[in-house]
């Protein structure tokens, strides 16, 4: 950043803590950050990607929990499964 915007950053900064008004800020920032997100969702909706994302998520999350109910194609994996059958 140059100089003027660090300046106008530290004016604005002094100004908020002088006027009290930085729980305020700190409630639009929130607002702001809360709006954007959901924007992100709906777009994510809108074009399929976030149903696309729950569903790996999902798959990940089930096959990390069944691992042993599944075949690999890593070598030696399915000789250690014979050696160490489930618990």
């Amino acid at each position: 950043m140059n100089q003027a915007k660090l300046r106008f950053i530290l004016r604005l900064l002094i100004w908020l803590v002088k006027t009290g008004q930085v729980k305020n800020t700190l409630r639009l920032i929130l607002w702001v950050v809360k709006a954007k997100i959901s924007y992100d969702e709906e777009r994510a909706r809108l074009d399929g990607s976030y149903y696309d994302r729950q569903i790996d998520k999902a798959v990940e999350e089930y096959n990390s929990k069944h691992v042993r109910e599944f075949k690999t194609n890593i070598k030696g994996f399915e000789k250690w499964l014979k050696e160490n059958p489930p618990a």
